[in-house]
């Protein structure tokens, strides 16, 4: 599937190098033995998150990226030096996590989860960015940003396709943002995700771009598309957030869902985004007993050629 580009207009606060910030090179073409340089790279991104200090850069030449163990950042950053992942300028990075629910931890009590593994497992890490990164094809997740000892993390211009979870999760983070990033062919239930003999979930978990239980976070400038249930979810205890200005199309469900699954939903806007071809636009809904919404604001939205209703209020579950 071709990526589809987005035009939008976003402005985010570039970090200042540090004069001794160094800049670590990845390339398929490299040796994890070589110091990391770009005529000398290293072969792994694992490698180069074991090398990168605070304030430091890892940049990734194009190519196809075969992952047998989901990628998990091994060092944080501080408040003024954070670690850069990105793709180097003009080339396009695919992480592919096929192999990884085949030999993760082959014979270990631990497995990959399909419920709380993604392909870039995102953890007990902060001040952390990533930049123009793509996933595809994980059993999983594909991008999972999990608290609570987790907090300043962008995901900036980063696309996640082909998933049997969310395309990206931010569960019981803090002060994360994604923004200009694309989710494709997210919650795909097909049997291809199942070992034989294993019992079929009736759907694939979660939604396209799941916020659960996340703080202080900013959804913005994203387009998702072609997936197989929900757009953007926010659920579960989630609060003090903001999703604009993002576009989300051609979905079986809800384009955009405020969800009080359990406990307080609060404090979250949706404001400047655009829906169309969904089943519906908006929903709304407190679906567990005792849970509650409070100040959820939607506005200026634009919302058409939707089957079902534009804005529904619901008490599921």
């Amino acid at each position: 599937m071709a990526k589809t580009k987005f035009k939008v207009i976003a402005f985010y606060i570039l970090l200042a190098p540090s004069v001794f910030a160094s800049e670590y090179f990845v390339a398929l073409k490299g040796i994890d033995t070589n110091p990391g340089t770009l005529a000398y790279p290293v072969r792994s991104i694992f490698k180069a998150s074991e090398m990168a200090m605070p304030g430091d850069t890892v940049t990734i030449l194009g190519g196809i990226y075969n992952l047998c163990k989901p990628f998990i950042p091994l060092r944080s950053g501080t408040s003024s030096h954070w670690i850069l992942y990105r793709a180097m300028p003009g080339d396009s990075v695919i992480f592919d996590g096929s192999l990884i629910s085949k030999v993760f931890q082959k014979g270990d009590s631990v497995k990959f989860s399909r419920l709380t593994h993604g392909i870039f497992q995102i953890e007990k890490v902060n001040y952390l960015r990533f930049e123009n990164i793509e996933v595809r094809n994980s059993n999983s997740a594909g991008f999972i940003v999990r608290g609570p000892e987790c907090k300043k993390i962008d995901l900036i211009g980063c696309w996640s396709d082909q998933s049997h979870n969310s395309g990206i999760g931010l569960w019981y983070c803090d002060s994360v943002r994604v923004l200009n990033c694309e989710i494709t062919r997210s919650n795909d239930n097909a049997d291809q995700y199942y070992e034989p003999g294993q019992r079929k979930r009736k759907e694939a978990p979660h939604e396209a771009l799941s916020i659960c239980g996340a703080r202080h976070f900013e959804v913005a400038y994203n387009l998702i598309h072609h997936c197989y249930k929900e757009g953007i979810d926010c659920k579960e205890v989630s609060r003090h957030g903001v999703i604009h200005h993002n576009l989300v199309h051609d979905l079986p469900r809800q384009a955009y869902y405020a969800d009080a699954w359990f406990g307080l939903l609060e404090d979250v806007e949706f404001h400047s985004n655009t829906a169309y071809n969904c089943v519906w636009g908006f929903g709304i809904s407190v679906e567990g007993k005792d849970s509650e919404l409070r100040n959820i604001r939607f506005h200026h939205n634009l919302i058409y050629n939707i089957s079902g209703s534009g804005v529904l209020f619901g008490m599921w579950g």
